[in-house]
């Protein structure tokens, strides 16, 4: 693949409804534009796609989720849907929020099968009739081969020309436990339904996510989150009782970083007592450790010259670098010891030489 071209082999794999295209950048230093002017650009050229449910764009490296993301949770599914979209709509009027969407889908259509009274007579049950209907609509696995060192699996079903409208579907043959055969729509009412893709769960609450990104430039994540909470869940939650929220993405990332301060004031007494016994001083561990919040503005010079705003990644990084910083730091120090200890050697050498009167 050239450089700054379309990749052939993406990383990503999407699924039979989605669409992906992905671009491969030319590194920092050959090009003028950051990533997330080329993503700007990209998404004002693109603009709004017709029948399309929705349209995301990324280019970080580091993912640490969706700048505004809300899970919603509802007793009721239906109402749940109509909530998240409420809450689209929502922050589709919320200056330099963009690519909103939830992760809902209206449902795929189906035809619904259920046992007539008169069927349970013929000794028919509901898992004896989708057990038939699926085999033969769908399939059933009849033989296994292998073949080199993939395992192909044959399955048997009815042919094209007797499983592509309804009225196959009416008058395929159900065989009763007697031996008879009976159509299908004689033991069972049809009706159509729709199913959804994919039922998504949080501690065991069937929940509604909406995402959307913001124009750091404008407005944060944070910003864009209070709005969302006290002014749009705000207005829901009035007229819903039962709805409940949580956010995540980077606002999750966020609240963790309480953890990581603790742990990182634990590690910093660490460090200091496994530096205390070798030094056998209690002043000059503070010494190295002073050394850290050097370390902190160099973090910040290095965001702000390559105009990259501070998230939960930076203070990650910041954690990590602190250990690397006293690493070098003690390095140094012995270092710059060792003449003095090589110049102690040979005066002790020379004294020890001295023959004795």
């Amino acid at each position: 693949m050239e450089r700054g071209g379309l990749d052939p082999t993406p990383t990503v794999n999407p699924q039979a409804n989605i669409a992906t295209v992905e671009f491969k950048l030319l590194s920092a230093q050959e090009r003028d534009l950051s990533t997330i002017a080329v993503i700007q650009a990209w998404r004002e050229k693109v603009g709004i796609l017709p029948y399309v449910r929705g349209i995301a764009f990324s280019g970080e490296v580091i993912n640490l989720g969706r700048p505004v993301e809300a899970v919603l949770s509802h007793p009721d599914p239906t109402h749940l849907n109509e909530f998240a979209d409420s809450v689209v709509d929502g922050l589709r009027t919320v200056a330099s929020v963009f690519d909103v969407r939830s992760d809902h889908t209206p449902g795929v259509r189906e035809i619904q099968l259920s046992l007539r009274p008169e069927a349970r007579t013929l000794g028919l049950t509901v898992e004896e009739l989708a057990k038939q209907a699926r085999a033969a609509f769908f399939g059933v696995e009849t033989l296994r081969v292998q073949r080199d060192r993939e395992e192909v699996r044959v399955y048997a079903r009815l042919p094209d020309q007797e499983r592509d409208s309804i009225t196959d579907v009416e008058g395929y043959l159900i065989r009763t436990p007697s031996g008879g055969e009976v159509p299908l729509s004689h033991v069972a009412s049809m009706s159509m339904g729709t199913s959804p893709p994919a039922v998504r769960r949080k501690d065991g609450q069937r929940v509604v996510t909406v995402t959307a990104d913001v124009d750091e430039n404008v407005i944060s994540g944070g910003e864009a989150n209070d709005i969302l909470e006290n002014t749009i869940l705000a207005l829901l939650i009035a007229s819903a009782p039962g709805l409940t929220y949580s956010f995540g993405g980077e606002q999750q990332q966020l609240e963790s970083l309480d953890a990581l301060y603790r742990g990182f004031a634990l590690a910093m007494l660490a460090i200091f007592a496994l530096l205390a016994i070798p030094l056998r001083s209690y002043l000059k561990p503070f010494i190295v450790i002073a050394i850290i919040p050097f370390g902190l503005v160099g973090v910040v010079l290095g965001h702000l010259a390559l105009g990259v705003a501070t998230s939960a990644a930076s203070f990650m990084g910041f954690f990590g670098l602190s250990g690397v910083t006293v690493n070098d730091l003690l390095v140094m120090i012995d270092f710059g010891r060792a003449p003095l200890r090589r110049r102690r050697s040979s005066r002790a050498s020379k004294a020890a030489s001295v023959p004795s009167c």
